[in-house]
């Protein structure tokens, strides 16, 4: 089972030697989402990673800097997703979002992995809460043709649930950029995804 992290939607202190720590810690996937930036400031925070780091970035917006850096891949929000089928990309994974288990039914092409959201109640948005009947999300899971990946509430003691109900991978943004050390909480989350 894999990891992704999200960054916060805001700026953190030392953000980019954070991510840069995750990464060494064994983070192989970061998603760079901040709606609040700008092109620029984009620019400038991948220009701060470590080069193993940036190839670990997907990018929710600004998705014409996969030709500028060496990122990992682009990512479609429910607003910005394409209609499908949605075209490959050369040298870019390609994921997306949904809050819907019936939006799974269509065939969305070039997808190589999408989030599925709030499997938990989440920890970083408050008041959302967890959408989807857990019998429900197994039946689904294992007739997806795409590999999904559970975001909201996720944390170390819940991944091994995760697991059991067929997720491919777990992404966090709430458990790790709410911890004291993120980086730790990243760590202690690795370590829960690679024993399940």
């Amino acid at each position: 089972m894999h990891l992704v992290v999200i960054t916060s939607p805001t700026s953190m202190p030392h953000e980019s030697s954070l991510c840069n720590r995750m990464h060494q810690a064994g983070l192989k996937r970061l998603h760079l989402r901040k709606p609040d930036w700008n092109r620029a400031d984009a620019c400038s925070f991948l220009s701060r990673l470590d080069p193993g780091t940036l190839r670990t970035v997907v990018l929710h917006d600004w998705h014409e800097l996969a030709t500028d850096f060496p990122v990992k891949g682009i990512h479609y929000t429910e607003r910005s997703r394409p209609r499908p089928p949605l075209p490959p990309k050369d040298n870019v994974t390609i994921s997306s979002a949904f809050h819907d288990l019936q939006q799974l039914d269509v065939k969305y092409g070039a997808l190589d992995y999408a989030f599925l959201s709030p499997i938990f109640d989440s920890i970083s948005k408050a008041g959302y809460q967890a959408a989807f009947d857990l019998d429900d999300l197994t039946t689904c899971i294992a007739a997806c043709t795409i590999p999904l990946v559970a975001l909201g509430g996720i944390t170390a003691a819940n991944i091994p649930q995760v697991k059991r109900l067929g997720f491919s991978g777990a992404a966090v943004l709430g458990s790790v950029w709410s911890s004291s050390d993120p980086v730790v909480a990243c760590t202690e989350l690795l370590t829960a995804c690679a024993a399940s």
